[in-house]
């Protein structure tokens, strides 16, 4: 990474509140992780030479510790894409989660072709694949992908939304050893399905779990509403990490 770029996202990691978007730090982090796992060695050393001194996880979290910088504001309508309930997607000349990966993924796959900054469109895509596998970051338009949405969980007053960015993985116990632990489970056919699917049905996918996010018991959430989505989650996590590894092997490995 260049030096002036390093110190402005220390500076803004620095001045930034503590404060987890998405699926928050540990989440897009466990993406990451996944994602490095299922690559091979010659592969993770491209990215990892692209990305020009950064890891796998900083790169993840980047979109988010540079959030609340006004040289990078115009990024914020980025992270998500809302929907009516009801609803299918519809092409939209403003710039969403959806239209940024779409753009994003079809650069990397020109590979040594492309001669635009691909260490930014790397952390841009490490982050938004994350993102978009988080339901309420393709969630309803109504309540603002249930950010409008208050709820009492545990005694403290939040939106939905929040409870899914900042509480559920820790509270639900999520780690990269129980996503791998689900991966076990899985049939090669149904992981080369996960891995192959396109990015509409990411979205899709995440806006299908939506009913299961607002089943949650009024008027105060418990810890056990997280413990109860915990396989979701995992698959979610697992799921993205799957697909970031596919686009960087489709990008960065050998294509014969």
């Amino acid at each position: 990474m260049k030096p002036i770029f390093r110190i402005l996202l220390l500076a803004v990691v620095l001045s930034t509140p503590a404060r987890a978007l998405a699926w928050g730090r540990d989440g897009h982090e466990l993406v990451a992780r996944i994602a490095y796992h299922f690559l091979d060695g010659a592969t993770r050393k491209k990215v990892l030479q692209t990305l020009d001194g950064v890891s796998f996880e900083e790169a993840a979290t980047w979109m988010d510790d540079v959030r609340r910088n006004r040289s990078f504001e115009s990024m914020r309508p980025w992270h998500y894409i809302n929907i009516d309930e009801g609803q299918d997607y519809q092409p939209v000349a403003e710039k969403n989660a959806l239209t940024i990966l779409a753009g994003v993924i079809g650069k990397m796959k020109q590979r040594e072709s492309f001669t635009g900054n691909r260490q930014r469109d790397l952390l841009l895509l490490f982050h938004l694949v994350g993102d978009i596998h988080q339901p309420l970051h393709a969630g309803y338009a109504s309540d603002k992908g249930g950010n409008t949405v208050n709820v009492d969980y545990e005694n403290t007053q939040l939106n939905l939304h929040s409870l899914w960015d900042n509480r559920i993985i820790a509270d639900a116990k999520v780690s990269f050893a129980s996503c791998l632990e689900l991966y076990s489970t899985w049939t090669p056919v149904r992981a080369d399905s996960v891995r192959s699917a396109g990015l509409m049905t990411w979205m899709k996918e995440s806006r299908a779990l939506l009913p299961q996010v607002y089943a949650y018991p009024e008027p105060r959430i418990e810890k056990a509403y997280c413990l109860q989505n915990k396989p979701l989650v995992e698959q979610q996590l697992l799921a993205a990490g799957l697909r970031l590894a596919r686009v960087l092997q489709e990008s960065f490995g050998d294509p014969s």
